[in-house]
C-alpha cells in the first residue's frame, strides 16, 4: 500500500520586488500597532507626584455598622495618601492596604490593590474648603471626613 507525505510548508510565489515589499511592510505594521494595543503599563497607571502631593495627608471618618442584634458597633478608616502611596487602615481588617489612586485635584478615586477585594473603592470630592467621601458599601451617602 502506498502512501503519500504531504507538507504543511508556506510556499513562497515569486512576484514583483515593490509588492513584496508592501505585504511586508503591512504585517510588520500590524504588529507594531498590535504591541501598541497591549494594556497601560504599571507606571502609566500610577498617579503623578503632583496628584499625591494636591492630595497628601491623612483622611479620616467612622461610619456606624449594621447590625442584626441589639449591640453597636463603628468602623472608623485612616486613608493615608503620601508621596508615593496611598494605604487605608482601620479597626477591622477588612480590605485593609494599599490601593491605587486616580482622578485630578478636585476629585480622586481610590481603588484596592490587592486581590480579593476588588470592588472595594473610595472616591474623596472636594467641595469648598470640606472633602466629601463616597465608600463601596453606600455609594449614595456622603460623608464628611477629617483631614490631618
Amino acid at each position: 500500500m502506498p502512501f503519500f507525505l504531504l507538507s504543511c510548508k508556506q510556499e513562497i510565489k515569486k512576484t514583483e520586488p515593490g509588492i513584496t515589499d508592501q505585504i511586508i511592510s503591512k504585517k510588520k505594521k500590524r504588529e507594531k500597532e498590535n504591541i501598541y494595543i497591549k494594556e497601560p503599563s504599571e507606571q502609566e497607571r500610577a498617579p503623578s507626584p503632583d496628584l499625591n502631593a494636591e492630595w497628601e495627608g491623612v483622611y479620616s471618618y467612622c461610619a456606624t455598622d449594621v447590625r442584626t442584634d441589639d449591640r453597636e458597633s463603628v468602623s472608623c478608616y485612616d486613608i493615608s495618601i503620601f508621596k508615593d502611596e496611598v494605604t487605608v487602615e482601620g479597626n477591622t481588617s477588612f480590605c485593609t492596604g494599599t490601593y491605587k489612586m486616580t482622578g485630578n485635584k478636585d476629585e480622586i478615586e481610590l481603588r484596592y490593590a490587592g486581590n480579593g477585594c476588588e470592588d472595594h473603592y473610595f472616591i474623596l470630592k472636594r467641595n469648598g474648603g470640606k472633602v466629601l467621601l463616597y465608600d463601596f458599601m453606600n455609594p449614595d451617602q456622603v460623608r464628611e471626613v477629617r483631614r490631618e
